[in-house]
């Protein structure tokens, strides 16, 4: 699942099986997400940690406390990517008009190939039949 976070970067997150989400008072699987949705969700990021030692002793910092049951979890799989942003004006047309010689000569060569033939047919059947 893709998301637009709040900061407007998009971030891909990998969802739990059987995870379910709340929708108009309805409980719902990922299928009954929809593009434009808000969702609210708890995101967990697990990073690396550093531990020190010194004398046997281990520093180092706490899990983050487990969402409640009915908040939605979404496990992050990379990096927020940032959202293009959106063209301000309409995109000018690559469609062209009219036909130009270089689209023309497929069909010249043809048009020459088959004339070429007719003639040599024409020719080899005036010989058959001359007497």
């Amino acid at each position: 699942m893709i998301l637009t976070l709040e900061d407007g970067t998009n971030q891909s997150f990998k969802i739990p099986k059987d995870q379910k989400f709340n929708v108009d008072g309805q409980m719902v699987d990922a299928f009954g997400l929809k593009k434009g949705m808000l969702v609210t969700a708890t995101k967990i990021v697990e990073t690396p940690t550093s531990v020190t030692t010194q004398h046997k002793n281990a520093i180092g910092t706490m899990p983050p406390p487990a969402p409640a049951a009915d908040v939605p979890l979404l496990v992050a799989e990379g990096e927020p990517t940032p959202v293009p942003p959106e063209p301000t004006h309409a995109p000018a047309s690559t469609e062209k008009t009219g036909t130009t010689l270089g689209s023309s000569l497929p069909a010249i060569g043809l048009g020459l190939v088959l004339l070429l033939v007719v003639w040599f047919a024409a020719k080899w059947i005036r010989g058959k039949y001359r007497t």
